[in-house]
């Protein structure tokens, strides 16, 4: 699947990034049904809830791996479930803005899949 958000020039894309690729690991492991809901709360995680995490994901047989480029994968029991794939960017302008400053404006195309993300036409 892909999605497109489209984002402020002046965004922080390494933070967007990440918030978006922890969303898309937490919908993956909830759709599971692992129970998260005593400490992943929020996009981005402490170290101490990473920790929680990791004991958590062992328990069940989980691994996620996240290589050089940015790409996450998740296993159970060994076995390929999601794919977040680095989103790509794309600096666009917008010819009917007023303002110039409000022209320019980022696009992040993010392309993944899992067992638990359907296209919409899916069934």
């Amino acid at each position: 699947m892909k999605t497109v958000i489209t984002l402020d020039h002046n965004s922080n894309t390494v933070v967007v990034e990440k918030e978006w690729r922890n969303t898309f690991i937490h919908e993956v492991l909830e759709a599971m049904g692992i129970p998260l809901e005593n400490f992943w709360n929020q996009p981005i995680l402490s170290a101490h809830e990473k920790l929680r995490l990791v004991s958590l994901l062992n328990h069940y047989e989980i691994e996620i791996y996240e290589d050089i480029d940015g790409v996450v994968e998740i296993f159970h029991k060994k076995e390929s479930i999601a794919k977040w794939n680095k989103p790509a960017y794309v600096l666009k302008r917008d010819i009917s803005a007023n303002e110039r400053d409000k022209s320019v404006y980022l696009e992040m195309t993010v392309d993944y899949w899992s067992l638990y993300h359907r296209e919409p036409n899916d069934k």
